[in-house]
């Protein structure tokens, strides 16, 4: 064990938590994963921290990541910075006992060392088609052993999704918009295919104008 692992280990919390929770769950990345109790969780993706909230657990979250702007009290929590670009000294240091994190926080390295340590960390699956939205929720509801609200969660996701899908779909052709969608402070960067905002730009009849 390097020396940095052997000072986050003594930043990690205490108590074991294989010995608080023996129910487990498969993440994004194949790993099974002891949750415990989750009462003071970090969330890294703006959809992981509004589906915590969503299923009534926003009070239990101590800390959210930069793009985790809704809903609003959520968005007051402590900031952790870019979850791409992630300090794994910076996060054990606010003592999180459950970490729920998008699968493409990182650096791949900092996410090493936190799989390395006592604190349970959860991969949730970028994934933004209806099935893997589901997926998501019903990772999470698991991972906080809220699994009846996960299950009503999802089904009022998924309606209203679909009737925005349905509604989108009666749009004719010719009224299609073309769209380009942007992020980025420092440098911009346009949202290509598989990105959630291609997503929403397809799900609500737009035409996603970059490759």
């Amino acid at each position: 064990m390097t020396v940095l692992m052997l000072a986050l280990s003594a930043l990690a919390p205490s108590c074991g938590f294989k010995a608080l929770a023996a129910e487990t769950i498969v993440d994004a990345s194949g790993r099974t994963v002891a949750t415990g109790p989750g009462t003071r969780i970090l969330t890294l993706g703006s959809d992981v921290t509004e589906i915590v909230d969503a299923l009534g657990a926003g009070e239990r979250i101590i800390a959210v990541d930069r793009g985790s702007k809704y809903p609003a009290s959520v968005a007051q929590k402590p900031n952790v910075g870019y979850r791409r670009q992630l300090s794994a000294e910076g996060l054990v240091a606010l003592r999180p006992d459950l970490i729920l994190a998008a699968e493409d926080s990182g650096p791949p390295e900092a996410i090493e060392v936190l799989k390395s340590l006592a604190i349970p960390i959860v991969l949730v699956p970028e994934d933004n088609s209806p099935q893997g939205i589901d997926h998501k929720i019903t990772l999470i509801a698991a991972s906080l052993h809220l699994e009846d609200k996960g299950r009503k969660v999802s089904r009022q996701v998924l309606d209203a999704f679909q009737a925005a899908a349905d509604l989108a779909a009666k749009m004719p052709a010719e009224r299609r918009k073309k769209v380009v969608f942007f992020h980025g402070l420092v440098r911009l960067s346009a949202a290509g295919a598989g990105t959630a905002a291609d997503a929403i730009i397809r799900y609500a009849g737009g035409i996603n104008r970059w490759p």
